[in-house]
């Protein structure tokens, strides 16, 4: 679910090594972070085309059928935010970005069960779009549990949720959503280390 090399780095060689691994084992469907689209910005490589290559899904303003175990499922990516920039954060068509509200659209036309990969929390938890889009699951990582999680007080930075999130780490229901947001692997310890904060990665089983 993103991030999973540097903005800054200059090649995305360890996590082409990982997802190597990975597909060996199961299927993978990516989805960018901020640091992927930091990176691929500056042109270093053709990151799709390279964890393509390697038999990985990328997942960014598209969806995929899935059927696992007998159960039907829609798995989705996309790292815009669910809603218009209007002041408002609505979900009015006339005011989102079309493509996204097209995608959005498409994606929760069906009975099966919808996840979405959505890196940033942020995407859905202001204004109307978790009441307005008729999606089960988003998973999301971004805020590194807040990166420093103080007793009683919890993460203290939440991105564009400001100090001490609500929606930072762990299982949250928001009207038609239920949020996964894990605090991930990532540190950026040159901007301030983790603390209080172990790195994790989330497993999450999926039943009637």
């Amino acid at each position: 679910d993103g991030d999973m090399l540097n903005g800054s780095a200059d090649s995305a060689e360890p996590l082409l090594e990982l997802i190597g691994r990975l597909v060996e084992i199961a299927p993978v469907y990516y989805a960018w972070g901020n640091h992927e689209l930091e990176y691929m910005d500056r042109g270093v490589s053709d990151l799709r085309a390279q964890v393509e290559a390697l038999g990985a899904v990328v997942l960014e303003l598209e969806y995929v059928d899935l059927t696992v175990n007998g159960a039907q499922l829609r798995l989705g990516g996309m790292y815009d935010y669910a809603f218009a920039l209007d002041n408002y954060n609505s979900c009015d068509p006339e005011r989102m970005k079309p493509e996204v509200w097209q995608f959005l659209t498409e994606f929760q036309d069906t009975d099966r069960y919808k996840v979405m990969l959505s890196h940033r929390p942020d995407s859905f938890v202001f204004g109307a779009a978790s009441a307005t889009w008729d999606v089960d699951l988003v998973i999301s990582g971004h805020l590194h549990g807040g990166q420093v999680v103080l007793p009683l007080l919890g993460g203290v930075f939440g991105g564009d949720q400001g100090l001490f999130p609500r929606y930072v780490h762990g299982i949250y229901k928001k009207d038609r959503l239920t949020l996964a947001v894990t605090s991930g692997l990532g540190s950026q310890p040159e901007r301030l280390p983790r603390f209080n904060n172990p790195p994790e990665v989330m497993v999450l089983d999926l039943s009637a």
